[in-house]
């Protein structure tokens, strides 16, 4: 009784941990907000970017060693990446507006290209996006390092410019993998790497060799 109830904790944290990752990451993207522009801390800011990748990483790590990497999970990671950098976003534009400015219409199309793939996904499926591809998570990296780039105000204004152009042109590449992705698949994407995954898992769906995705996410 007492091994089982062992057990029975262990499983309970297991389920818990990547949760609390994920709803942590959701609670930065108010405190970033404040921090860069009540109180004008771009350092604390830039640590609290920094301490959100890492709990982006280790959410879906974790999740998929203790197998609680469920669908709900993986969706309520994607959507606080998106209100997450959203607030960076914000922030950026009102602190660093020098550097943005230039970029305002590829920007505004990387927030239209989020609109549209979480648009497509619910109009296919009912549901919001959890991909995961590898694209993305390249993108998640360089949108880390960007954001404290160009929050801190010792990065040069050319090697922060020149660092964005490069953050937002894989991001349109990750998004149009993400495009690609949903239009391949028959069923919700989840954890899917490439397009080219997708594909395979498309052929295999269609002739029978693999199982339908049913809602709680287990194939």
């Amino acid at each position: 009784m007492e091994m089982v109830a062992v057990q029975s904790g262990a499983g309970r944290w297991a389920t818990l941990i990547p949760w609390l990752l994920v709803a942590g990451r959701g609670m930065a993207a108010p405190c970033v907000l404040v921090l860069a522009l009540v109180f004008g801390a771009w350092e604390v800011a830039s640590a609290t970017v920094l301490l959100a990748f890492l709990s982006d990483w280790w959410d879906g790590v974790l999740a998929r060693r203790w197998g609680t990497a469920t669908e709900a999970l993986r969706r309520a990671d994607s959507q606080a990446d998106v209100m997450f950098y959203m607030a960076v976003m914000i922030c950026l534009l009102v602190w660093r507006s020098e550097i943005l400015a230039p970029f305002a219409g590829p920007l505004i199309g990387i927030v239209l290209c989020e609109v549209a793939c979480q648009a497509a996904n619910y109009w296919r499926f009912g549901c919001g996006t959890a991909t995961h591809a590898w694209a993305c998570k390249i993108w998640a990296i360089l949108l880390c390092f960007t954001t404290i780039g160009v929050i801190s105000p010792w990065m040069a204004y050319d090697s922060a410019a020149a660092l964005l152009q490069l953050c937002l042109i894989w991001g349109y590449i990750a998004y149009f993998e993400v495009f690609l992705i949903i239009g391949l698949l028959p069923q919700p994407a989840i954890d899917v790497p490439t397009s080219l995954h997708a594909w395979r898992l498309r052929q295999a769906l269609l002739s029978g060799t693999a199982t339908p995705r049913n809602r709680r996410g287990a194939l």
